[in-house]
This record gives structure tokens, C-alpha cells and sequence, in this order.
């Protein structure tokens, strides 16, 4: 199961693999209108960090075009959606925010960021920036809103694409011994930990297809295993 809604592509990918995947969203994404330091996107010089892609799509539904971003970001996912966007704008990328905060730090001209995201963004990677002198602006474009369900079947797997849902999907559910949990990155992963002593994989750079290959890869090993 998914906890996340998939494109067609992504389905038809797990289903050729001849793996049975069902998707049930346990977050909703509430994008925000006329926030003001979006526009300032277009006419500013400015050093923007998203660490959600959700956060680049708020942005981008404001926004057309910006010159003068100079955008670091956490997973390929969020990377690929500044490109459709914005052009090659990315000056750093890594699989976790706390590695994004570091790596920037070793820029000694970045004095100051904008970090565009949602509402329960997490606070590694502000409090590091702002620990060592650097000023951060933050700016919520998105709100995110659980939706947990019920859950009636038991699956063999469960993916995970953010803390967020890990919450929402433990605050109804539990998981059987034998469930294997994918996470689609660090902080996804450490969430699950605090919730159950399941078998966790996670991805070793964060992004949904790569965790869909990742999903298949296991147990594709799996069956063959058995064979």
C-alpha cells in the first residue's frame, strides 16, 4: 500500500513487475494564495532551499519564471520540479535536510536564505543555518492537513513518503510483525522508528520513483529467493 497518491507511470511500473499496489493518500496538501514573498521570487536576488516538492509547486503556481533564484534543495523528486519550473537553477541537492544545511554553510558568501515550506516543516536544517550565523527566512506556502483512515486489510508493505504521513497513518493503524515499511528518505525513516519495530527500508536518495524501484527491487529478490 501507499500512503501517497502515485502517477499512472508509477502504478503501471509496480504492476508490470507483478506486484499488486493500492494507494490511499493520508495527507492533503492545502497550497497557499497570495503569499508575498513569492513575488519577490521574480524581482529579487535571493537564496531559496525547498526541502518538499510540495513547496516548489506553491511556489510555482505564483510564479512564472525567476532569474536570480539560487535554489538548493533535499531528493531528486523536489530537484526535477525546480527544473520544470525554473530552469537550472540548483546549486546544491542532498538526500536530507541536515546534509542541505552543511552543505550550504560551505558557501561562506550565503549570509542569509528564504526557505519556502509547509506549515510542519521540521528544524534541523533552520536551526543549524541559524546556529552558525546564517539568517533564515521562513516562508509557509502550504498547509498540510492529516486525513488518517482505517485500514481493514493487512498488506505485505507500506510506503511512506514523509513524517507527516507516518503520523497520520499510525494515529488509526498498526502493522502486523511481518509488514515491511519504506521510507522514502532519513526523516521519514527515523519517524517510522519511533512508531514501530517493524523492518523499515529506506531509500538512499529520496524520491517516489526511486522508492517505487526500490519497493520492486526487494521483492522482485524476494520471490526469486523463494523460487
Amino acid at each position: 500500500m501507499s500512503t501517497a497518491a502515485l502517477a499512472e507511470p508509477l502504478i503501471k511500473k509496480v504492476t508490470d513487475a507483478g506486484i499488486e499496489i493500492e494507494s490511499m493518500p493520508f495527507i492533503k496538501v492545502e497550497y497557499l494564495s497570495d503569499v508575498p514573498e513569492i513575488k519577490e521570487c521574480a524581482r529579487k536576488k535571493m537564496t531559496a532551499v525547498f526541502t518538499s516538492s510540495n513547496a516548489v509547486e506553491a511556489v510555482a503556481r505564483q510564479i512564472e519564471g525567476a532569474e536570480d533564484l539560487k535554489i538548493y534543495c533535499v531528493g531528486i523528486s523536489t530537484a526535477e520540479l525546480i527544473k520544470k519550473h525554473f530552469g537550472d537553477k540548483v546549486a546544491g541537492i542532498t538526500n536530507n535536510a541536515r546534509e542541505l544545511a552543511k552543505l550550504m554553510l560551505e558557501d561562506k558568501e550565503i549570509k542569509e536564505v528564504t526557505f519556502f515550506c509547509g506549515d510542519m516543516r521540521r528544524d534541523e536544517l533552520p536551526g543549524l543555518l541559524k546556529q552558525n550565523g546564517v539568517a533564515v527566512k521562513e516562508v509557509v506556502v502550504y498547509n498540510t492537513i492529516l486525513s488518517p483512515v482505517k485500514v481493514e486489510k493487512e498488506y505485505d508493505a507500506v510506503l511512506f513518503f514523509s513524517p507527516s504521513a507516518v503520523e497520520s497513518f499510525f494515529s488509526l493503524n498498526t502493522v502486523s510483525a511481518a509488514t515491511v515499511l519504506f521510507a522514502i528518505g532519513d526523516t521519514t525513516s527515523a519517524a517510522l522508528s519511533e512508531k514501530t519495530t517493524n523492518t523499515i527500508i529506506a531509500c538512499e536518495r529520496p524520491g517516489k520513483k526511486l522508492l517505487i524501484d526500490q519497493a520492486i527491487a526487494y521483492y522482485t529478490k524476494t520471490k526469486q529467493e523463494l523460487a
